[in-house]
């Protein structure tokens, strides 16, 4: 079974080996990256067909189709990973190892035996599934870019998801409240203070991003505030623990509002 990548907007050449009488068999293609992708070949005359269309909703198609002279494709879109299989046409002389044809890249194409219909169910759900893994990367990286999935962003730079939902009572400027903490670096996720404590909201007797970061949540709600150094401990840090200019992560949960 032959495979090849098809990279976005690079059109690619596969050099069968017309002397050698290969034939290429397409049987299907999978986005390998990117939300969607159309793949297309360059037939003789310099025009471009679409074979198929991939996106989200659709990762895998399947595709008919038999080239026996060199063809280009290219991707519109993201990439995408062909497969189907090199035959050899009946009475074609076989050509020595150093002369057999190969792709752009210098990868030799092989010749095989026709493969069974489960090789093919194979090969099809094992793109699939790699498709799908590389979708879900890029979906974590995107998030983890953003701040993740679920992130709330404030003014200043604060940022906050909600880890548990809470019923009652909102925290309010003005009211004593009672929270749950445990706090980390950012940079290396070490922890330096975890506990409880009790303050007035709005009273300015903790750093602003809790004032912000609080203010709010119900009680019983946990949330993960990310705090950027201004909203924190600036400059001057907290040693030994807080280094200057440090971003921390917060966990707080409102017991008491």
């Amino acid at each position: 079974i032959w495979s090849q990548r098809i990279a976005a907007g690079k059109a690619q050449r596969v050099q069968l080996g017309g002397e050698e009488g290969a034939v290429l068999e397409l049987h299907g293609c999978a986005l390998s990256s990117g939300s969607r992708a159309t793949l297309f070949c360059q037939v003789s005359d310099g025009a471009r067909v679409a074979l198929g269309r991939l996106d989200e909703g659709r990762m895998v198609c399947a595709l008919s189709g038999r080239f026996a002279e060199p063809t280009s494709f290219f991707s519109e879109g993201g990439e995408v990973v062909l497969n189907g299989v090199l035959k050899r046409q009946a009475g074609a002389a076989s050509a020595p190892a150093a002369k057999r044809p190969k792709t752009e890249a210098g990868q030799p194409l092989k010749a095989s035996t026709p493969p069974s219909q489960k090789d093919f169910a194979e090969a099809q759900a094992k793109l699939a599934a790699q498709a799908r893994t590389q979708q879900q990367q890029q979906q974590q990286k995107a998030e983890e870019k953003n701040g993740g999935a679920g992130v709330k962003k404030l003014p200043g730079g604060l940022a906050y998801e909600v880890l548990k939902g809470g019923s009652g009572a909102a925290a309010r400027p003005g009211r004593l409240v009672q929270v749950r903490y445990e706090g980390r670096l950012a940079k290396n996720g070490k922890r330096f203070d975890k506990g409880i404590i009790r303050f007035k909201l709005g009273a300015r007797e903790v750093i602003e991003g809790w004032e912000k970061g609080v203010a709010g949540m119900l009680r019983g709600e946990k949330r993960r505030l990310r705090i950027p150094s201004k909203m924190g401990y600036g400059p001057r840090g907290a040693p030994p623990d807080i280094p200057p200019n440090a971003d921390l992560v917060f966990e707080v949960e409102l017991l008491q509002c």
